[in-house]
């Protein structure tokens, strides 16, 4: 976080919204691709 100049929650809310997107899946300390981005959604 601090070598991009962010903080902690910053970084905990934009997870949290790849979560709630479907882009991503947590485990305990693991973030885990859940799915690719397909050509069409980009």
């Amino acid at each position: 976080m601090e070598r991009f100049g962010v903080s902690k929650i910053t970084v905990e809310r934009a997870i949290q919204e790849l979560v709630n997107e479907g882009y991503v899946e947590r485990g305990k300390k693991t973030i885990v691709i859940y799915r690719a981005v397909k050509k069409e959604e980009r």
